[in-house]
């Protein structure tokens, strides 16, 4: 019984130590939708947060948002990330994103360097800012995040 069991722990430990850790970015104040995803109602549209990456063992992060019931044009101008660690501005090649009337996706990536793991950026609190303009002004959404929170993990993205 002895050998047998330590067979199985040679088996079965480097399996559990691999085991993806299941990291969350979950944004404050938003509810989980029917569909799985996080939702949030503002004024002008309603934004799902539909895709994060760049969490597991990467020194980047990449956010994809749908906004739908939105009765004008935007414009996703900018957008920044503000962590702990300090402020960043989207990667070089961001550029303006129209989202037509009645909806659609935009995506944001930041690139923090080599020495600076999306973990050790993200590991408190964060928060992105979202500018939009449209033909009747500027809108500016802030989504505060908090790392690694979504405990019953229903609710996507997930890395």
């Amino acid at each position: 019984m002895h050998q047998s069991t330590t067979v199985l722990l040679c088996v079965l430990l480097p399996t559990l130590l691999s085991c993806d850790p299941g990291y969350r970015l979950p944004p404050v104040g938003w509810t989980c939708s029917a569909s799985g995803l996080w939702s949030s109602d503002f004024p002008n549209f309603h934004l799902d947060y539909v895709e994060a990456g760049g969490l597991i063992g990467e020194s980047w992060l990449h956010l994809k948002y749908q906004m739908i019931r939105n009765r004008r044009a935007f414009r996703l101008d900018s957008a920044a990330l503000t962590t702990s660690v300090g402020p960043f501005r989207p990667d070089e090649t961001f550029r303006p994103q129209p989202i037509p009337s009645g909806g659609g996706a935009f995506q944001v990536w930041w690139e923090f360097g080599r020495d600076q793991p999306a973990f050790h950026v993200l590991h408190d609190t964060s928060q992105v800012t979202l500018y939009f303009s449209s033909k009747s002004g500027g809108e500016q959404v802030s989504i505060r995040y908090v790392w690694n929170t979504d405990t019953d993990g229903r609710c996507r993205p997930a890395a």
